[in-house]
């Protein structure tokens, strides 16, 4: 990989809100551990060699032990796990794995069972943090393996101790993102595109609905619209359309892509260093909301003749 490739700590205004997120985590005692398995199995399964020599490190000073580093990639056929560290990998690989498997009610009830629902809202903060970087490091940063545990980045945001306790404050980092990807030069119909098809890939009806109905608004078409699932077999998209697209799902899918020079000299030529950063932002935004979504807000689909069944068993009752 390119050693001069974009480095993400240039643009401190840009990442302002992924280091609150990573502040409110730090002050978050009762899941510290978790929050450790959560990044490496999170890295493990993204494929990003660089955040898992970090955080395999800072668990390790963190008392962690070898032995049970090794087992993660394993973890459901070992037993050095208890309930409740599997319960939280069960709810990470699921918001990790979004494009694959749906988040099931019945593992989000668990979950809140046995963490409440403040502690639910941790582990889902954990998940959304290491997919964030997983998606900034893997594509730009060659694998150094140097990381060094109480090495402070210069270029990372510093924070007054206590600021980032309550929840919202966590959503905020989150929203910090999205306003700077808002405030960008990237044209409008083009992040309409991006968001509607991050969104088919991670399975998220509720997404898919708004980001049509908002591209529709902006003035898309609705034969580009329905094709862009199909986007690389059809005539109807722009060539840098095309290549914001390939970088939108090769970010989404981050764990079956590589990042070669083709691809990313593909994309820093058509958007610029900026734009492309402005554009894998926007990717990232819209793959926590998606998760948030699929985590909060959706549950698994019904069949129409399930939920009329359901409707008139209510009336009879």
């Amino acid at each position: 990989m390119n050693k001069d490739r974009l480095n993400y700590k240039r643009y401190p205004e840009a990442v302002h809100g992924l280091f609150a997120l990573e502040e409110y985590l730090g002050q978050r005692e009762g899941v510290a551990s978790l929050v450790h398995l959560i990044k490496i199995r999170g890295s493990q399964l993204n494929g990003c060699a660089e955040c898992l020599d970090r955080h395999v490190k800072e668990a390790l000073a963190d008392g962690e032990t070898l032995q049970r580093i090794y087992g993660l990639a394993v973890w459901q056929a070992s037993s050095l796990y208890i309930a409740k560290e599997r319960l939280a990998l069960r709810w990470a690989e699921a918001l990790t794995l979004v494009s694959r498997q749906r988040v099931s009610v019945s593992l989000y009830q668990s979950v809140v069972e046995a963490f409440g629902e403040r502690g639910c809202f941790d582990l889902t903060m954990a998940v959304l943090s290491i997919n964030n970087f997983n998606r900034l490091v893997k594509p730009f940063r060659p694998v150094r393996g140097d990381y060094r545990v109480g090495r402070r980045d210069k270029e990372q945001p510093a924070y007054q101790p206590g600021q980032l306790l309550a929840p919202n404050k966590a959503l905020q980092g989150l929203k910090q993102m999205e306003a700077f990807v808002k405030g960008s030069d990237l044209n409008p119909r083009l992040q309409g595109l991006v968001r509607l098809r991050v969104s088919q890939i991670n399975q998220s009806p509720l997404d898919v609905e708004r980001f049509a109905e908002a591209a529709f608004q902006e003035g898309e078409t609705q034969q580009r619209l329905y094709s862009l699932s199909l986007w690389h077999h059809t005539p109807y998209y722009a060539p840098k359309e095309q290549i914001a697209l390939r970088w939108a799902e090769a970010l989404t899918l981050i764990f079956e892509h590589s990042f070669p020079d083709a691809l990313y000299q593909a994309v820093t030529e058509a958007f610029g260093e900026e734009g492309t950063l402005f554009l894998t932002l926007l990717v990232l935004t819209v793959n926590n909301q998606n998760r948030l979504h699929l985590a909060f807000l959706e549950e698994a689909p019904q069949a129409e003749e399930e939920k009329q069944k359901s409707k008139d068993d209510g009336l009879t009752q």
